[in-house]
């Protein structure tokens, strides 16, 4: 289809917000090679699409590919081309201007030299001097500047005096621009949250111009062309080059998004040496690229803040690399982000090892991100409860040694009593209250599971589970629950065990029965089993 035919999905962003789909459709339409990398298609496509300004850049269907900078320079130098037309030309024979001798001038010299030579020798040696003087004099007065760009009329003469005097631009050597390295090879920024790519697509809105434009954005290396008066930024952030190298194999490797928060961003733009040291190693006296794996350690310890930070440049390398994947990446970091209370103490660290498991299970696995996988999150859930019940409280602690010294004598001494003094008071009852834990079935402090009769619980409300005819203990739907995994250690097991589900005892909720809200009210409750 020709490219100035009307399409029946009109492109409507600018070129460089274009994905690699996008430009693919972009080029098939241009008529040129849809092949290569993201950049080789950005530079193919920008090409074509300059050299078809004249009849792309109004276009309805193209138009909106054009930057308004762009659109402003075409309609300029339009105007320009307007007004030398609507001009008085009276042609070549009227229109007189400083010009460089040409060649029929110096044959006509020739001839004259000729003729002079048949008067003697003397008569051709002063024909030479004089017109040896009268060509100096005149090309230092007329020798005349490079005409503008933009005239509509240049003459060969003209067009000879423009090579022959004009310099190429600072930043572009004369020969013809190589190709740009591959993208692999070149890295990638980031800047200031939150939209961390935001300076990285507006590097986009000139590259790869040809070098007659009126301004050349981007050097013939890649590099973006120097901008007078641009300073460096201080938040200065590169993507490592192992996580790139990921994306553009597919994503068949877990990455840890600890390796794109600020901090370590901001650690491969300004550290080079350890930048150096983490890509490249010397072999044969070259530096050679080698792959370095990227260390899960650390990815367990993020905070809310900088996962949102590395999911940002998380996905703009999805955006990039797999945009067919994108919409499905983002729609699970979303029903993470914008849940009630998921940057919480008690429940971020279970958000953030969901997050790990969807990724890791992404990858050899047909599961849906976009879905929530509830039986996953209580598994981790579970598994987060467990580990803070095996974490000592500053209470509990506070208490074990206050029982060590009392059982030692009393007060702040730490040496034993008498061997033949008899045990206190005080200390029979802390031996009784720290034998004692609270039952199971009512949470009640004041007696043991297996002498309990009661028929509610520390709440007032009616007892969850009850003893069964064969002397165990079930629900009632029959269901039966792990009472190691409700004791303060837990169960070393996981999920569902030999001895039962892993639910508390009191409730049936997914915590154990130590965390339970009614063993909490049953420790001042002074009903007895009976």
């Amino acid at each position: 289809m020709p490219p100035w035919a009307l399409r029946d999905n009109a492109f409507d962003k600018p070129h460089y917000r274009l994905n690699r789909a996008a430009l693919v459709e972009l080029a098939e339409a241009l008529g040129v090679e849809p092949g290569g990398n993201v950049h080789e298609l950005k530079a193919r496509t920008k090409q074509a699409l300059f050299e078809r300004r004249d009849e792309l850049i109004e276009h309805p269907s193209y138009s909106a590919l054009y930057t308004e900078r762009e659109k402003n320079e075409f309609q300029q130098g339009r105007t320009q081309g307007t007004g030398d037309e609507g001009s008085d030309w009276q042609g070549i024979a009227d229109y007189q201007e400083p010009r460089l001798p040409s060649v029929s001038t110096r044959s006509q010299s020739r001839t004259t030299d000729q003729r002079m030579s048949l008067r003697g020798r003397r008569t051709r040696s002063e024909g030479r001097e004089r017109g040896t003087q009268r060509s100096v004099r005149a090309r230092a007065e007329t020798r005349p500047l490079p005409p503008p760009a933009s005239s509509g009329h240049r003459s060969h003469d003209q067009a000879l005096s423009s090579s022959e005097y004009a310099s190429p631009p600072p930043d572009e050597p004369d020969d013809q621009p190589s190709p740009s390295p591959p993208a692999s090879r070149r890295p990638h920024h980031s800047f200031a949250t939150p939209q961390a790519w935001l300076p990285r697509q507006s590097r986009h809105v000139d590259e790869a111009l040809p070098i007659d434009a009126p301004h050349t954005p981007v050097t013939s290396r890649g590099r973006p062309a120097r901008i007078a008066g641009v300073l460096a930024d201080v938040n200065y952030y590169v993507i490592p080059q192992q996580i790139i190298d990921i994306f553009e194999r597919g994503h068949k490797k877990h990455v840890p998004l600890h390796h794109l928060t600020d901090a370590a961003c901001m650690a491969q733009g300004i550290d080079t040496t350890a930048n150096l040291s983490n890509l490249w190693q010397i072999e044969s006296g070259g530096l050679v690229p080698v792959q370095q794996p990227l260390s899960p350690e650390g990815e367990m310890q993020l905070s809310f803040a900088e996962w949102l930070q590395a999911w940002q440049r998380y996905l703009q390398l999805f955006e990039e690399y797999l945009p067919q994947e994108y919409q499905d990446w983002f729609t699970h970091h979303e029903n993470i982000r914008l849940r009630r209370g998921v940057s919480s103490d008690n429940t971020w660290p279970v958000w953030l090892a969901y997050d790990i498991e969807i990724r890791r299970r992404r990858l050899n696995t047909p599961i849906d991100p976009r879905e929530y996988h509830r039986a996953i999150w209580d598994d981790l859930y579970i598994a987060h409860l467990g580990r803070r019940i095996l974490q000592p409280q500053p209470q509990q602690a506070q208490l074990a040694l206050a029982s060590r010294r009392r059982e030692s004598g009393g007060g702040t001494t730490t040496g034993r009593g008498p061997r033949n003094s008899l045990p206190t008071r005080g200390r029979a009852s802390d031996q009784t209250s720290s034998s004692f834990r609270s039952c199971f079935l009512c949470g009640r402090y004041s007696h043991r599971t297996k002498e309990c009769f009661a028929k509610t619980l520390a709440n007032g409300n009616p007892i969850f589970i009850a003893r069964t005819q064969d002397g165990g203990y079930a629900d009632k739907t029959g269901k039966r629950y792990c009472f190691h995994f409700n004791m303060q250690r837990g169960c070393s097991a996981s999920g569902t065990c030999a001895h039962g589900e892993h639910r508390c005892t009191l409730c049936g909720d997914t915590h154990s029965a130590s965390l339970c809200v009614i063993a909490s009210a049953g420790r001042d409750d002074p009903v007895q089993s009976r």
